[in-house]
């Protein structure tokens, strides 16, 4: 199935499930927080929603999981409320699935996203401002995604690298929202890029780290796309080819191809460094690019990537003298020698290197780690409230008892 049918299909299941989700918000607007019925209609009415997030985070949409994920926190408050005190939060409630559906269907209209972001604002429990810009940043790179999927405007596969290739100029109308958002996510998933390219130089890399890498390049690309930077935006377009090349191969990569990966992982990770201001413009990125499309033009042909290409190693120095002035000064830069350079650069501060490689495994661990004792919290939540409510309709009882016993012994004694 195609991305753009993915996409309708996702939008209709939603909409088929807004029907059953407004008949149990009808029930909890009504309720009584003790009655079974109660229950199980929140039951249901969270369960349909996290099960949305689960069908977008499979469909490769992880920010309309966050999104489904706010509106299950924010549906357990139903039970902490009575009756009278819900008539807000069931109207919240209610009118978050068609935003999405909207969005959906008209994912080149940017308004549609940033309405879908304005109307959580107003949440019980906000989305904190770090998860806003994350959610938007995703939400911004979905039309990209569709855009590079269906092959709209998407032009045959160069076969030299230009400058104009690798240049860095952002865009003047860029979106603010999804500036920041690009800011606060791009280095975590440049730095992930580059710990599995490094397992698949070591060869220790299986079929999840292809998976893994190939998505983080398609977010680049879709991320450097939203904000003009056509560097980014090529060189994670073609790595994003490469990887799925190897991933419906079983995920082997080649030696060679494995160094040509690390080189361009290094080389985004420079990239988005040198965007933030943090680091100098990857001298290498033109040559770093070329290499990366000779293994795709190798991909595209048919050739094999099991032996070392001759044809692209013979091809490189006359390609360099036929071309522009501009592109003279890559001569010396040549695919070969920037790989060197990392290689030797690598030997030289590897402990560092290793060092902090350990600590950005520990994080991912880390936040693996916090995010799965944030799911049980949540179900732990889920039955505090309702042993809460057992207890409270247990006190209740034991009240009429008690007042029975009262009046028994009244009516005894008098």
């Amino acid at each position: 199935m195609k991305l753009k049918d993915l996409i309708s299909a996702f939008a209709a299941e939603i909409e088929l499930a807004h029907a059953q989700m407004e008949h149990n918000l009808d029930e909890l607007a009504v309720l009584d927080n003790a009655e079974p019925a109660f229950m199980d209609a929140l039951e249901q009415y969270s369960g349909q929603t996290q099960r949305m997030g689960e069908a977008a985070e499979l469909a490769g949409f992880p920010g309309l999981k966050l999104v489904c994920a706010h509106m299950v926190e924010n549906s357990l408050m139903l039970a902490a409320q009575p009756p009278g005190e819900r008539a807000q939060l069931i109207d919240f409630l209610r009118n978050w699935p068609p935003l999405i559906v909207n969005y959906l269907h008209h994912l080149d209209d940017p308004s549609c996203a940033a309405g879908l972001i304005d109307y959580l604002e107003h949440a019980p429990i906000t989305m904190g401002a770090e998860q806003g810009l994350k959610v938007i940043h995703m939400l911004g790179a979905i039309p990209v995604q569709v855009d590079y999927a269906e092959g709209k405007d998407k032009p045959h596969r160069p076969v030299l690298a230009s400058p104009d290739d690798v240049a860095l100029v952002m865009a003047e109308d860029v979106d603010h929202n999804f500036l920041e958002g690009f800011f606060q996510e791009a280095p975590e998933q440049v730095h992930h890029l580059v710990m599995l390219a490094r397992n698949m130089v070591s060869g220790e890399a299986d079929s999840s780290d292809i998976i893994a890498a190939k998505r983080v390049a398609h977010t680049l690309k879709g991320s450097g796309a939203t904000i003009g930077l056509r560097g980014l935006a090529a060189l994670g377009h073609h790595l994003e080819d490469i990887l799925e090349y190897f991933e419906e191969r079983g995920g082997h990569v080649t030696p060679q191809a494995a160094n040509a990966l690390l080189d361009a992982a290094y080389c985004l990770e420079q990239m988005v460094g040198f965007v933030m201001g943090s680091d100098d413009y990857p001298e290498q990125a033109q040559a770093v690019l070329q290499t990366v499309l000779d293994l795709a033009n190798r991909i595209d042909a048919g050739e094999s990537l099991e032996q070392p290409s001759a044809r692209a190693a013979a091809s490189m120095p006359g390609a360099t003298a036929d071309t522009s002035t501009s592109a003279a000064p890559q001569k010396a830069q040549r695919p070969e020698p920037v790989a060197a350079q990392t290689s030797n650069t690598l030997r030289v501060s590897k402990q560092n290197i290793e060092e902090l490689f350990l600590v950005s495994s520990e994080m991912s661990v880390g936040s693996a780690a916090m995010e799965t004792r944030i799911k049980n919290l949540v179900d732990s939540s889920r039955e505090l409230l309702s042993q809460n409510l057992r207890v409270q309709k247990r006190m209740f009882e034991l009240e009429t008892i008690l007042q029975m016993r009262t009046l028994t012994r009244k009516r005894a004694n008098a």
